[in-house]
């Protein structure tokens, strides 16, 4: 009963877009597979409109909870007193009790027996109006004005140029997660990755060294009490990190900044088969990247309270 009860509080955590980020994960499809889902079924639906009631039920907890067993035992009055100690989620849970029957050892007949199905009790809420929004500033790095470049169009085209490598690169450049925005071409040896959230004092990096033909993608932390917080928190998963990023993600240090990182190395890219590889790994490492750290760091900043 706590098993569940935890699963439902840490989805009441989630956004439509976590939702949908982790069913593209599992069924390895890309754009909105609840959507589409729907759309398979015959129901059309306003997409903004399904993401925002989508959002607001997990925010409230609004779960259809069952435990389904062989042989369901629990006192249906301890389950009740258990359940009133978490008011705060508008769920429904139902115990259902499967019994089975051998009939001449070679075929089985099963019938299901509602134990327990609690009835949602819906309480008012009162919601401060989310009719402002803070606007932050992009983590990017500085460059000139695009007004202050004449030849900003050419040398974007030019695939030879970093902004070209850049341009090319963020054109093809697809995330699981639709709240990431795709960064920005930049002028660097680098571009910046902001998640749909903000992290003080950690940030994570999309880079290329043309002298060794070498992309990578890492994620920093700054040397203050909040960096090394949201490191060690990240270090106490790290079995689990490694098993989602896959066993060439390490652990390093950078110019005193601990990190995670990782890279791949190409021929050169003047050849646009090993341009392309370059782009593949990278785009790839990028989602994986998003996918498994910025679900443990947004759990990190909500229990850190920064």
């Amino acid at each position: 009963m706590g098993q569940i009860l935890d699963y439902a509080k840490e989805l009441t955590r989630w956004t439509a877009a976590d939702l949908q980020r982790e069913a593209g994960r599992r069924v390895e499809h890309c754009g909105n597979p609840l959507i589409e889902a729907l759309e398979r079924s015959g129901i059309k639906v306003d997409e903004a409109a399904f993401n925002d009631n989508l959002t607001r039920n997990l925010r409230l907890g609004r779960f259809l909870l069952m435990i389904v067993g062989d042989g369901i035992r629990d006192s249906v009055e301890a389950i009740a007193d258990y359940l009133q100690q978490h008011t705060g989620l508008h769920f429904t849970l139902g115990l259902v009790e499967l019994a089975i029957y051998e009939i001449d050892g070679s075929q089985r007949v099963v019938i299901p027996r509602v134990v327990l199905k609690t009835e949602e009790v819906r309480r008012t809420v009162i919601e401060v109006p989310q009719g402002y929004a803070v606007a932050e500033l992009e983590n990017q790095p500085i460059t000139i004005g695009e007004e202050q470049q004449p030849d900003l169009a050419a040398e974007r085209a030019d695939p030879s140029s970093r902004l070209g490598f850049w341009t090319d690169f963020v054109a093809g450049l697809r995330f699981d997660d639709p709240e990431i925005r795709l960064p920005k071409p930049a002028r660097t040896g680098s571009i910046w990755l902001s998640p749909p959230f903000k992290v003080p004092s950690a940030w994570i990096i999309i880079y290329r060294l043309e002298s060794r033909n070498e992309v990578g993608v890492n994620i920093k932390f700054e040397s203050d009490e909040i960096g090394n917080a949201l490191y060690s928190g990240l270090l106490e998963r790290w079995p689990e990190l490694m098993s989602e990023l896959g066993d060439t993600a390490r652990l390093g240090q950078y110019s005193g900044r601990r990190m995670i990182a990782d890279e791949f190395q190409t021929g050169p890219w003047t050849d646009e088969e090993q341009r392309q590889r370059a782009f593949g790994w990278l785009r790839r490492r990028a989602n994986d990247f998003a996918n498994v750290l910025f679900p443990k760091l947004k759990q990190l900043v909500r229990e850190l309270e920064v």
